[in-house]
């Protein structure tokens, strides 16, 4: 016997046991030993074990029967997996889903259907907690079943399944495979937020604006240097009346000019001096309007009070 698709078909003695495995199958779920049991701990909820497989319906399913209250029949065992299958992945049944999809212990899988509208009366608030014996069914078999192969919409939240972090000793899972990838994907996302953040303060350091971001040169400055307009000069001191360009008195010079002194050639010689270390930016104080001739520009410069600062 071969499926749909070309490969070969297992096929088994149909037990209840068997029949869990086949809707796990057929709802693209894992038919892990801890599953199987859930699923046939359910099924002892639903009819009896000795009985489990009434009507062909071991949950007592609707879709695809003649009664939306579960208690229509199937054809067979086989329809009753794939069409049970579709309804677990239904939207409504998503706590159902998701339970087995990360494989959860049996207190958290049974809170989701004692949760869910699957049935009206919600078991009283608790699932058969018990193994179920296994009991075989005379004139029929199972396949394996298809992974995945029922039809339908996956709950809203499935991301692929996976078991959630499970410690042991409180038989707790915390997270599901859905939250742990969101959990890892916002990880790496701040983690690259913090890359971009540190490329940018390492490309603005050398810049103008970058250091006046960081206070390492004045605003104004930073402000010249990033707008390419040079920083203004410094306004000039108000000139004195009377003074020349360069801080000489004109009027003084002009008398000097008319009747030059006569210096001696020491004089001459300090004179020199004293004039080569005022163009060397230690010039002083000069004399203003001051027309003695006879005295040396030596004794002007010392004695004169009227100063003319440059």
């Amino acid at each position: 016997m071969t499926s749909p698709s070309g490969q070969p078909t297992v096929v088994q003695t149909a037990t209840n046991y068997v029949w869990a495995a086949e809707l796990l199958n057929d709802a693209g779920l894992p038919p892990t030993p801890n599953n199987i049991h859930n699923i046939t701990s359910w099924m002892v909820s639903e009819e009896p074990a000795s009985n489990w497989f009434d009507r062909n319906n071991p949950l007592n399913a609707s879709l695809g029967t003649s009664s939306s209250d579960g208690t229509g029949s199937y054809p067979s065992l086989n329809v009753a997996a794939t069409q049970t299958a579709t309804m677990l992945r239904q939207s409504n049944m998503n706590g159902i889903y998701q339970a087995l999809a990360n494989n959860a212990p049996f207190a958290t899988f049974e809170a989701a259907v004692v949760a869910s509208p699957w049935a009206s009366g919600h078991y009283g608030g608790h699932l058969f907690s018990g193994t179920a014996p296994t009991v075989a069914v005379t004139g029929q078999t199972l396949a394996a079943g298809t992974p995945g192969s029922a039809g339908g919409t996956m709950g809203s939240s499935h991301c692929g399944g996976g078991a959630g972090v499970t410690i042991p000793v409180v038989n707790t899972t915390f997270f599901d495979g859905c939250q742990i990838k969101a959990l890892v994907g916002g990880l790496l996302v701040g983690a690259g937020g913090v890359m971009l953040l540190t490329g940018f303060v390492l490309l603005a350091k050398d810049t103008a604006a970058g250091r006046a971001v960081k206070g390492l040169t004045p605003i104004g400055r930073a402000s010249n240097a990033v707008s390419g307009a040079r920083a203004p000069a410094t306004a000039a001191a108000p000139q004195v009346e009377g003074e020349t360009a360069d801080g000489y008195d004109q009027g003084y010079n002009d008398a000097m000019a008319a009747n030059p002194p006569e210096y001696s050639d020491e004089e001459k010689e300090e004179f020199k001096n004293t004039t080569k270390a005022a163009k060397g930016g230690d010039r002083g104080p000069i004399p203003r309007r001051n027309t003695n001739k006879n005295r040396s520009i030596v004794d002007l410069l010392n004695s004169s009070p009227d100063w003319a600062p440059f």
